[in-house]
């Protein structure tokens, strides 16, 4: 059973500056404050560095003192040149040989640290090398330039160093070089060495028109998955919200494939939370985490499918609790076009899906909607929506046998039919 190893980024902490309020929606708290307060998270284990956090003022032995004191671990450490206006132009596909050897040097550092402190990840954010405008760059010289940056990071750092490549499509450069989960694997072959991966950020991935669940399993099938990070966004942009807040579904599914997968790191929260405490917006990120999680395995249903044969990823009746067979067969036969006991085969369920794993995460989430609704439990009219995932929530409530009883039968109105 699997179970989350939450980190928490240092950078939750930070005084959140933006174009809009450039010294910050808060106070900035120094590396011992943020390291304090992450301590005093519940379930949460570990913390990512980032290299800027180690000066000469405040030395790594200092930082690994302070990390043990408080019975933490480290995750990782994070390499970001975007802050550094000598990166700009580039960083690690930088044209000229001191810029792109000082950017190197950056991420030596964080492996060095990495060692110190006892983690062995290290991420590379590529966030400084893109472009902004048509002919702005030689694509073919500069992605040679990048992977061959990356090989001597990845050398230095070998064997007990991992290095992750983390991607995203913009931000702040208007195309970034590695924009994909596809372009991210191609490097990481194309490099062709085993501590050479993928950071995933489940934000990043929805920004980039992934289904997160999805990239995780592709790169899972190469074992080029080194670390997952997570926060939350509008798809438009890397907003980095909490967890959970607007993409619940595609969390859960997220969640659910880390566990089929196997990914035995640690799951790092990545969030810029300016309007909101950090402290309490990370508490509120790893009760998201642990709660779907929880909820992907609740009562034993998300079991897989039995081998390459099983097409439909159907369930077996000893998989359920007794009595569920007949509401299982009812729902999957209406749900999948199937022909139900009488030979009929009824029209399409709008959302509907033949994968029982997001089936059980419905009536899972139906049960607990419904049974805590106050309208229910009065027997009045729900007005909702029918259409999308919660339409197949309600389907599923309704279709399952084991469905609450003290729940009545409810009637729904579209929005903008009253």
């Amino acid at each position: 059973m699997m179970t989350l190893k939450i980190s928490v980024a240092l950078s939750n902490f930070s005084g959140t500056p933006d174009r809009f309020c450039p010294e910050g929606y808060r106070e900035p708290m120094r590396v011992q404050e943020r390291v304090a307060a992450v301590a005093k998270l519940k379930g949460v284990s570990a913390v990512e560095v980032a290299q800027t956090d180690v000066t000469p003022e405040f030395p790594v032995k200092e930082l690994k003192r302070l990390i043990k004191e408080y019975n933490l671990a480290c995750s990782s450490v994070a390499t970001n040149l975007v802050h550094d206006r000598r990166f700009a132009l580039a960083a690690f596909g930088h044209q000229h040989q001191k810029t792109r050897n000082a950017a190197i040097d950056e991420g030596r550092k964080a492996a060095d640290i990495a060692r110190q402190l006892g983690a062995s990840e290290v991420t590379i954010r590529l966030f400084s090398d893109g472009f902004d405008y048509p002919f702005q760059v030689d694509y073919t010289t500069h992605w040679n330039t990048v992977i061959s940056s990356i090989k001597t990071i990845a050398k230095y750092a070998s064997p007990d160093i991992n290095i992750a490549i983390a991607y995203k499509p913009r931000e702040p450069r208007k195309h970034l070089t590695v924009a994909s989960v596809g372009k991210a694997l191609s490097l990481c072959q194309e490099i062709a060495m085993k501590n050479v991966g993928v950071a995933m950020n489940f934000s990043h991935a929805l920004v980039a028109g992934e289904n997160p669940a999805e990239s995780i399993a592709f790169l899972s099938r190469s074992n080029k998955l080194f670390q997952m990070y997570f926060s939350d966004c509008y798809r438009l942009w890397d907003d980095m919200l909490i967890p959970g807040t607007v993409h619940m579904w595609e969390l859960m599914e997220a969640l659910f494939y880390l566990k089929t997968t196997k990914y035995k790191g640690c799951v790092v929260l990545d969030m810029v939370p300016q309007r909101i405490d950090p402290s309490q917006a990370c508490q509120i990120a790893v009760g998201n985490l642990s709660h779907f999680l929880e909820k992907t395995r609740e009562n034993g249903y998300l079991r897989g499918p039995k081998g390459p044969e099983d097409t439909r990823c159907r369930r077996d009746p000893e998989d359920h609790p007794a009595g569920d067979v007949a509401g299982l067969t009812r729902f999957s036969s209406r749900a999948e076009g199937m022909p139900d006991e009488r030979g009929h085969v009824p029209s399409a369920v709008p959302g509907a899906t033949t994968c029982p794993h997001f089936r059980a995460l419905v009536l899972t989430q139906a049960r607990t909607t419904l049974s805590r609704s106050p309208a229910c439990v009065r027997g009045q009219c729900i007005a909702l929506p029918t259409s999308g995932t919660m339409a197949l929530a309600v389907f599923a409530a309704a279709h399952f046998r084991d469905c609450p009883r003290e729940v009545p039968a409810v009637r729904f109105h579209e929005r903008a039919g009253r």
